[in-house]
């Protein structure tokens, strides 16, 4: 592959279509947990007839951990990007809720949308991720920043 042939590529081609959903009537536990099981750094919200209706990042679990600092926390999830492991409390409860704590500025694309127009975009708005979705704004893939550097890295010379 080309840059020349890159501005034709659909983003379906790059995203991650393995898709992690959370309801955003998840308790925020559960929703860590999937983060932490999977490795990844963010969760589409569905609500209940699955469309796309928020994000929730591990920069909105440690938002919402550094304002609940002073509570006793229940569940450790040790982070560990580099260096040393870090611990990260999280405080059950029943009504501390995804749809809470979500981002609802959600940005979606259409699978079919070129990738490197989906990218321009991504840098312009400054955002990590965009929301890959069907005609029924149904989540069925992500385009993360990293999909996009490893698409970059792919290019012939």
């Amino acid at each position: 592959m080309n840059s020349a042939n890159l501005d034709e590529q659909p983003i379906q081609d790059f995203m991650t279509s393995e898709v992690h959903t959370i309801s955003k009537n998840a308790s925020v536990c559960e929703a860590a947990r999937v983060l932490v099981e999977h490795g990844i750094s963010g969760l589409p919200v569905v609500d209940e007839m699955g469309k796309c209706v928020g994000v929730l990042s591990n920069s909105d679990l440690v938002r919402r951990w550094l304002n609940h600092s002073n509570d006793e926390c229940g569940d450790d999830f040790v982070v560990a990007r580099e260096g040393p492991e870090k611990t990260l409390h999280i405080e059950p409860a029943d009504d501390d809720l995804v749809g809470h704590h979500m981002s609802t500025a959600v940005q979606t694309v259409p699978a079919d949308r070129a990738v490197v127009e989906a990218a321009k975009y991504m840098v312009t708005a400054d955002i990590h991720r965009l929301i890959v979705v069907d005609l029924d704004g149904r989540p069925v893939g992500v385009l993360s920043a990293s999909d996009v550097l490893k698409m970059l890295v792919t290019l012939e010379r």
